[in-house]
């Protein structure tokens, strides 16, 4: 968090640099706010198109995306799974149709 708050207070004092926005994108993926880390890399990129470290970081950051997908169909699944196998549940439906 603290790489965060001195990356977001160096972009304060001059956003021009593409380093504080590319060091906050990593520190926010870091923290799994993965939306926030896309813009800043956006960010970057607009800055420096040709930064292989912003490519890198663009892959791994959709890896992170891809990850983060997974997981939440597998709570989803869990989730529809469980609340298939609640008693009456079947019952209170089917009685209101």
């Amino acid at each position: 968090m603290e790489v965060y708050r001195r990356c977001t207070e160096a972009i304060d004092l001059d956003p021009s640099p593409s380093s504080g926005y590319f060091l906050r994108a990593k520190a926010l993926m870091a923290l799994g706010k993965l939306k926030h880390a896309q813009k800043d890399l956006d960010v970057v990129k607009q800055l420096d198109p040709d930064s292989n470290s912003t490519a890198a970081a663009l892959k791994e950051l959709q890896h992170l995306k891809n990850e983060e997908a997974k997981k939440d169909r597998k709570l989803v699944k869990l989730i529809l799974n469980h609340v298939s196998n609640v008693p009456g549940l079947n019952e209170v439906e089917d009685s209101n149709t």
